[in-house]
């Protein structure tokens, strides 16, 4: 995970997401070729019937909390199937850098890994085994209850790259929304509202406008907290995550010609226009303004700074991925317990966006057709309703299963407060988040990491004046041209 990345830690308060990969190189991949039947070297299209799984497989993951927890049973896995998985859990950037080596000399040393969509997944597909062969086979095992189990925003944003086939099962889910003091909340409404003139109540109907106008209120007149709201807007990932809920809300586009969404056929890079300039400029404003009147500390911190700030009651809101609600309602972790609410982040002129930063886990194209076998049995297993539910009691991630969710103790862990549920990362409407209408994905494509780090360095200089929003939103196409060309 490097220096950020997202996930709450099993191990304490300190909360990590994905970060930038630079020693993946900037070229993409899109012309590898590499289709076979065979094992132990490409891509199987006809699954063998009768070959016997491989007694032992490697699996490589960045250490998330999914995977922290399937480490702990995963003997129960070994013990049905015989199969040993050795599991090698890793930061962000290690498990990065030791998969991209793996893939690119063909080694088919880790038969069954992580996919993190933008690093691995866009930039590597072709060498992911596609699942569908096995999905469609009569010979291999079913995934239980079936792929369309998994919830469809998932299969688009973790499982599809650039030829639309399947190649990995949504296995973690994390998703940026409003995190707020509902105590702060409930008993300013009175006065707040007939200062601003609106319900003084997060939720989608508020606009990113009235948003500020309520942290701006509470900077003034709120003794809780010493400010309304904070930001990851660190240097960082974590401040193009935070920039593009806004953003995409506003009705802005990262393309013309091309809107991102995976699985769609993706076209050649020089016929990528970027359109920051034309339709962000608005966008970038806004959010200069907000993060001017947000916590200082908020262009220090990424989603671990400003989830740490508000668990120690420094900030009464702010946009944070779902699953912090684990720490936050943990009270070893947190000064803020028994206060915590969920919402969608506002809408803008568009909608409401909420950045969803999710992964997967497939299969190395280049092992042997025993151990794609062997792995298949463990990503099916790993993913499976069952399992997912399990992890969900240790706290460690979010069902990607439509079935857990409609699982009656799951229902009502979802309906009943923070403080109150059993399984607080179902207690924000994440569900409503994944809608189509709702969730924020950036597109699949090879030179993402590079696009990455150019806007949040822009977006950087904008926010500590050192470019207006105009000139930052145009060098993030100029750069952005220049790397696609």
């Amino acid at each position: 995970m490097g220096d950020d990345n997202g996930h709450t830690s099993n191990d304490g308060p300190t909360t990590k997401r994905r970060g930038f990969l630079a020693a993946t190189g900037a070229a993409g991949v899109a012309s590898i070729a590499g289709c076979s039947s065979g094992g132990g070297g490409g891509e199987t299209t006809t699954p063998p019937k009768d070959v016997e799984p491989a007694s032992e497989i490697n699996f490589i993951s960045e250490s998330t909390p999914p995977s922290v927890a399937i480490k702990g049973i995963v003997d129960e896995f070994q013990k049905q199937t015989g199969i040993t998985v050795n599991m090698t859990l890793v930061p962000f950037n290690n498990y990065s850098e030791k998969i991209a080596s793996d893939l690119t000399s063909k080694s088919g040393n880790y038969q069954a890994f992580y996919v993190d969509p933008y690093v691995v997944g866009a930039k590597y597909y072709p060498y992911i085994q596609s699942l569908d062969p096995f999905i469609n086979s009569d010979d291999w095992a079913d995934v239980p209850k079936g792929v369309n189990d998994f919830i469809d925003s998932h299969l688009d944003a973790c499982g599809r790259y650039g030829d639309g086939r399947l190649r990995a099962f949504p296995y973690d889910c994390p998703t940026m929304m409003w995190v707020y003091r509902d105590d702060i909340i409930n008993k300013y409404k009175e006065q707040a509202e007939k200062d601003l003139g609106f319900p003084f109540e997060p939720g989608p109907e508020r606009t990113w406008q009235e948003y500020f106008e309520m942290a701006k209120w509470m900077n003034e007149n709120v003794d809780e907290v010493p400010y309304g709201t904070g930001h990851q807007a660190k240097q960082h990932d974590s401040l193009q995550c935070d920039f593009h809920n806004v953003f995409w809300a506003h009705g802005a586009e990262d393309f013309t010609g091309y809107n991102g969404k995976p699985g769609d056929e993706v076209p050649k890079s020089d016929k990528i226009t970027p359109t920051f300039a034309e339709t962000g400029v608005g966008a970038a404003e806004f959010y200069k303004n907000l993060i001017d009147i947000a916590h200082p500390g908020s262009t220090t911190w990424t989603w671990s700074g400003v989830g740490q700030a508000f668990a120690q009651g420094k900030i009464a809101m702010c946009p944070e991925w779902h699953e912090f609600n684990a720490m936050f309602t943990n009270p070893d972790q947190s000064q803020v317990a028994d206060k915590v609410s969920w919402s969608l982040l506002p809408q803008g002129d568009k909608r409401s966006a909420n950045i969803y930063g999710g992964s997967g886990i497939g299969i190395n194209k280049f092992a042997s057709d025993a151990e794609k076998k062997a792995a298949w049995k463990f990503i099916t297993w790993a993913t499976s309703p069952e399992i997912q539910l399990r992890i969900l009691k240790k706290t460690g991630g979010t069902p990607t299963r439509n079935s857990v969710y409609n699982m009656e103790e799951v229902k009502q862990a979802a309906q009943a407060s923070s403080e109150e549920s059993q399984y607080p990362n179902v207690v924000p409407p994440v569900r409503e988040a994944w809608k189509d209408s709702n969730v924020g994905l950036r597109p699949h494509i090879p030179q993402w990491p590079e696009l990455d780090k150019i806007l949040y360095t822009e977006v950087s200089k904008m926010i500590n004046d050192k470019k207006s929003p105009k000139a930052a939103m145009q060098s993030i196409d100029s750069s952005w041209k220049q790397t696609l060309q």
